[in-house]
C-alpha cells in the first residue's frame, strides 16, 4: 500500500516532520506511516524526556515506544483530520530502518536538529544517510522557527 512514511524520535523536531508528512498524505490520499525505532543511542535522554523522578529503568522500552508513537498520531490526526495512520515501532539502527521502508514509500520525511546553516541541515546522521540512500523522495523538515 502506498504511503507517507515519517520518521519519529518524540523530540519537538520531529512533531513538525509529523505535521508536515500528515498533510502530505492526506493531500496525496494515501496512509501516513509513522516510524519510531529504539536505539542504544536513544536512550541517553530517555529520562529527561520522561519528566523528573523518572528513569529508563521505570518505564519499559515498549511501553514508552507505543506511548511515543501514539502521541505521534494523534498530532497527525489533529492536523490533518481523516488521514488513515499506521505505527510502526521497530528496534534497531533508525537510519537503517528508514531507508529500508523507502523503497515501499511514496514519500520519506525526517525532521532535523537546528544547526544554524543549510548545509549543516544535512549533516544530521540520520537525515545525512536518507538522503544519500532512500529509494524514494525525501524531506528534511527544519525546525519551527523560534
Amino acid at each position: 500500500m502506498p504511503s507517507v512514511v515519517v520518521g519519529f524520535d518524540g523530540k519537538p523536531t520531529s512533531e513538525e516532520a509529523v505535521r508536515f508528512a500528515a498533510h502530505e498524505a492526506q493531500m496525496r490520499s494515501v496512509t501516513l506511516r509513522i516510524v519510531f525505532v529504539t536505539h542504544a543511542h536513544h536512550l541517553r535522554g530517555l529520562s529527561t524526556q520522561l519528566g523528573r523522578g523518572s528513569t529508563v529503568s521505570d518505564v519499559p522500552m515498549e511501553k514508552y515506544a507505543e506511548d511515543v508513537a501514539n502521541s505521534a498520531a494523534e498530532l497527525a490526526r489533529a492536523v490533518a483530520p481523516g488521514v488513515d495512520v499506521e505505527i510502526d515501532v521497530a528496534d534497531g539502527d533508525p537510519a537503517t530502518i528508514l531507508t529500508d521502508m523507502s523503497h515501499t514509500a511514496l514519500l520519506l520525511v525526517v525532521g532535523t536538529r537546528r544547526r544554524g546553516d543549510v548545509a549543516a541541515l544535512v549533516r544530521s546522521s540520520v537525515s545525512h544517510h536518507v538522503s544519500q540512500n532512500a529509494a524514494c523522495p525525501i524531506v528534511i523538515v527544519p525546525p519551527a522557527p523560534g
